[in-house]
């Protein structure tokens, strides 16, 4: 008895090997297709090449800092802008984080918590103390929902347009820019002003000027009565009959 050991079967030549191979099991034969040799050969080629040139997140990371240089720039050019015409900045706290809408798309997050918000501060900051301008921080609330021409909580923000109570369309983010300027006068509201008092103070306000306060902010309890004008005070004068 002779014993074959690391037999293998015999190597079919490439040119001899067929389109087609034929697999037999159990009896039952079928036709197995080959892989096209030049597709194979071209996503070799390609996966080298990648590996080669380490091309995975380059293309990427570049992106990346050639948009991070260009905000920056931006956002530089606007400071030196706004410093050249104002020796006090009025700004809100760029680092308190944005509640005011209950829901934003995932992509609107990531760009407002990020990068730029920290950018933008620490430029500001930079700019407005080598050129000895004033940098204030106001209190931000509301200021989107007000009539910058009033100071009333009157009217109505839609997107990137506000429209005042009057028929006038304005634009929403100059008219919030002027009511930041306004807060920086008021000596009501500070900074640190929690929102549901200052939310009590401007419906206070539009309520004395118009008579009423807007829908939603309407004041709880009881209301303090007004006081009496002097022809109200003043004792009824008797109307004498002869």
């Amino acid at each position: 008895m002779e014993a074959i050991i690391g037999a293998r079967a015999p190597s079919v030549p490439r040119q001899a090997m067929p389109d087609k191979a034929i697999a037999s099991q159990g009896g039952v034969e079928s036709a197995v297709a080959e892989p096209d040799r030049r597709k194979v050969k071209g996503h070799t080629r390609k996966a080298d090449n990648i590996q080669h040139n380490n091309l995975g997140n380059q293309k990427w990371d570049w992106r990346r800092t050639r948009h991070h240089k260009q905000v920056r720039d931006h956002l530089c050019q606007a400071a030196h802008t706004v410093v050249d015409k104002a020796g006090m900045i009025a700004c809100e706290d760029l680092s308190a984080s944005m509640k005011s809408a209950r829901y934003r798309h995932r992509d609107t997050n990531r760009r407002l918590s990020g990068w730029v918000k920290g950018v933008m501060e620490d430029i500001l900051t930079s700019i407005s103390r080598r050129r000895s301008s004033a940098l204030v921080l106001v209190n931000p609330a509301y200021t989107s929902q007000i009539d910058s021409r009033t100071g009333l909580l009157q009217g109505r923000r839609r997107r990137d347009q506000f429209y005042c109570l009057d028929g006038v369309v304005r634009d929403a983010d100059a008219n919030a820019a002027c009511n930041i300027l306004a807060r920086l006068y008021d000596e009501k509201i500070t900074l640190y002003t929690p929102y549901r008092e200052m939310r009590a103070l401007l419906a206070e306000r539009t309520r004395t000027a118009v008579g009423i306060a807007p829908p939603g902010l309407e004041l709880r309890g009881r209301a303090t009565p007004s006081p009496p004008t002097e022809s109200e005070s003043s004792d009824p004068v008797p109307i004498g009959t002869g």
